[in-house]
């Protein structure tokens, strides 16, 4: 008897359908096949109301020429429904695309007319016949190829987050259904363990046993609720500012500002007896006329300085003119040198000693010397709580000098460049220390030729190339490296043996002569020539303070791949800027600007070898192919290091083009087990660059989206 129930259809170019397992719930791995021959594998884990979804994409050959075609559970011989004939079937309907969900409130995919290919469509999203989401499909899109400037988002009201199945129908302005619709969506307003523990239950014994089962449950399954930047006003209704705890009277100083708004200011403050004062104070408060400041905002800020001991705290906030929210990260200097983004903020009475304003000094050039002494005095803190309402930030600000000053007392040959509103720091690029560019590699000569060739054009004047040579066996790919090897300042290293990634450069490092090192991965492609100038004078420019450096990595189409990594998500990693073009500015602006992160990609990565040694490399055992750089990164900040990523360093690069992604049975197993062992190492990491306000989804983009419901917002 047949074990496994499902169905499927022809969807355009691929299958769509659903499969499950009658005795049990874990997703299942299915396989088509045309003529006998398997044509691609899937996992069946999208939400569907009979069971879990899978569309597997077909080569279009096999659709032209195939006459029969099956579907199974993989690795067994159990078929899903009567084989379809396609020479009978038709091929192209009249919508192609593909829809997806976190199991949250997202839903995402694309939709294209076959018969209109140029067309761009609205679909929406209908719950009970009626309209609850839409949008238009003209978002660009890294995969599929074919969905490219068709990809969509649909973000699902917070009312829908109420532990309820609903069923959403997603269809065009035609009325058309579009592949893969209807989805089930069964979200909450809190995680699983958190709405258990407020569910009477008599037994408490039982209750601690299900809570923990559930607890681990939601590592292991698509989670982290994401509700609609829309939504905000309902958001901040449902998580609203706490009330501040042991905040007594104090005085405050409101500079730069006429008395009598900082008169108004202090006023509006529930709880708190403060009076505003021209000399010296407890505090002194930092904004401008036109700001406005939630109730509770100076008791919250005055408290998380009494309790860090802090010099200087400031907050999220939401725009005076739109109330959109702004979702801060915690304290990053190389960011705040590049742009002002803190907002309104609370200084001590002795940092307010140690800085007070100059004569005819610029608000700007003062916020940018205040954040100076409070560094060196105490720290500065940021609490994720929406306490102001904030102007933009003007395009001239002025505050060049002041960054200036700060940076040369780092290096002295450091200078300051300001345009649009931003600063830049260029660090010196004279006598930078000797650099090994190691690049792992297996054939595929079309990858690692133009890899190669963009290396040469580079303008770095001590730069060895290491390659790493993985068994191959291609033609092209051994002339290839054959040539390289006789290249100035280049060798090739054979590794045979099974692919690890993390072994393949601890041997290299162990090999190379440079002093800083570069991981590089064989598909990628330098576009300016002065990247590694650019990676390595922020790794040295501010003494030993730096671990690490990444790059701006691009997918082909001009989408960014790669602008750092939020840790955290689904208790793993995420690229950040999947969803945003190159030259767009990104959330914050950090997609234009050096700042740090919680890691960055080995697939370029510069380290000063002394330190990637001392640290014991990449760790071989549990992180062979994923997730080696990422845990590579949190040990060095565990040291107490600073990893940078800059915009300014930019390479295409085209992920897992050599080696595929992990699809198979075998890979499959390797990569469950890897993250695995992330989780228990990292698995309670808080990310103090990504807002605990902003969604941890699996599908949601880093920073898209608001947390359903926010995590722990203590000052950080």
């Amino acid at each position: 008897m047949n074990s496994y129930e499902g169905e499927f259809r022809l969807d355009g170019t691929g299958i769509s359908g659903w499969a499950c397992a009658k005795d049990t719930p874990d997703h299942l791995w299915v396989e088509v096949l045309v003529d006998g021959c398997v044509m691609g594998i899937a996992r069946a884990e999208l939400q569907k109301p009979k069971g879990c979804g899978f569309w597997i994409a077909l080569p279009p050959a096999a659709l032209e020429s195939g006459t029969e075609l099956h579907v199974r559970i993989a690795n067994t011989t159990d078929y899903l429904g009567e084989p379809l004939n396609l020479a009978k079937a038709v091929n192209t309907p009249a919508l192609q695309g593909e829809l997806q969900m976190d199991r949250g409130l997202t839903l995402s995919g694309w939709v294209v007319d076959s018969l209109a290919p140029e067309d761009v469509l609205r679909v929406t999203a209908m719950v009970a016949g009626t309209s609850v989401a839409q949008a238009l499909a003209c978002e660009r899109r890294y995969r599929p190829e074919q969905g490219d400037g068709h990809g969509f988002t649909l973000r699902l009201p917070v009312g829908l987050a109420d532990g309820e199945e609903h069923e959403v129908e997603v269809r065009d302005a035609r009325q058309r259904a579009l592949p893969g619709s209807p989805v089930t969506i069964c979200a909450w307003p809190e995680n699983l363990a958190d709405w258990l523990e407020r569910t009477p239950r008599p037994d408490k014994n039982e209750l601690a046993l299900m809570t923990a089962t559930l607890r681990r449950m939601e590592t292991r399954v698509p989670g982290g609720c994401a509700a609609a930047g829309a939504d905000y006003a309902a958001w901040k209704a449902a998580f609203p500012v706490p009330k501040p705890q042991g905040v007594a009277r104090f005085s405050l100083a409101v500079p730069l500002v006429p008395a009598s708004y900082a008169a108004r200011l202090a006023a509006s403050q529930k709880g708190v007896d403060c009076k505003p004062v021209a000399g010296p104070a407890d505090y002194a408060l930092l904004l401008r006329e036109g700001e406005s400041l939630h109730p509770c905002a100076l008791a919250h800020m005055v408290a998380a300085l009494r309790s860090t001991g802090a010099g200087l705290a400031y907050a999220d906030s939401e725009s005076a003119t739109d109330h959109t929210p702004c979702f801060r990260p915690a304290w990053d200097a190389d960011a705040f040198w590049a742009q002002d983004q803190l907002g309104p903020f609370v200084v001590t009475r002795d940092v307010w000693k140690a800085a007070p304003p100059a004569d005819g000094e610029t608000y700007w050039s003062y916020r940018v010397r205040l954040a100076r002494t409070a560094a060196a005095m105490g720290g500065i803190y940021h609490l994720p709580l929406v306490l102001s309402q904030d102007l933009p930030v003007p395009e001239d600000t002025g505050r060049s000098a002041a960054v200036q000053d700060w940076v040369a007392s780092l290096h002295a040959d450091a200078h300051v460049t300001e345009a649009a509103g931003r600063c830049r720091v260029r660090w010196p690029r004279a006598a930078l220390p000797p650099v090994t560019v190691i690049i792992p590699t297996r054939d595929h000569a079309e990858l690692l030729g133009p890899c190669l060739e963009s290396l040469s054009r580079s303008a770095y004047p001590e730069m060895e190339i290491l390659l790493v040579d993985n068994g191959s066996t291609e033609a092209d790919a051994m002339r290839l490296l054959h040539e390289a090897a006789r290249r100035p300042h280049t060798r090739v290293l054979p590794y045979p043996g099974p692919f690890n990634y993390a072994a393949i450069n601890n041997i290299a490092v162990r090999e190379a002569q440079g002093d800083l090192v570069c991981f590089l991965n064989n598909d990628t492609e330098a576009i300016t020539p002065d990247w590694l100038q650019e990676m390595a004078s922020l790794l040295t420019g501010q003494g030993d303070a730096v671990g690490c450096v990444g790059a701006k990595l691009l997918w082909p189409n001009g989408l960014v791949q790669h602008a750092g990594v939020v840790v955290g998500t689904h208790q793993l990693a995420a690229h950040i800027g999947n969803q945003w073009t190159a030259e767009e500015p990104g959330y914050l602006c950090c997609n234009q600007i050096v700042g740090q992160r919680s890691a960055v990609t080995a697939a370029c990565l510069l380290t000063p070898k002394a330190l990637f040694e001392d640290l014991g490399g990449f760790d071989a055992r549990r992180f062979a192919v994923a997730f080696n750089d990422v845990d590579y990164c949190l040990r060095v900040r565990d040291r107490g290091k600073k990893i940078l990523w800059t915009p300014f360093a930019t390479l295409l690069h085209r992920e897992s083009a050599s080696r595929g992604v992990d699809t198979a049975p075998m890979n499959r197993a390797r990569l469950q087990r890897e993250m695995r062992f992330f989780r228990q190492q990292w698995g309670d990491y808080d990310d103090p660059f990504y807002n605990p306000n902003l969604p941890l989804s699996t599908v949601e983009e880093p920073f898209a989206g608001l947390a359903l419901p926010p995590r722990a917002r203590q000052p950080r």
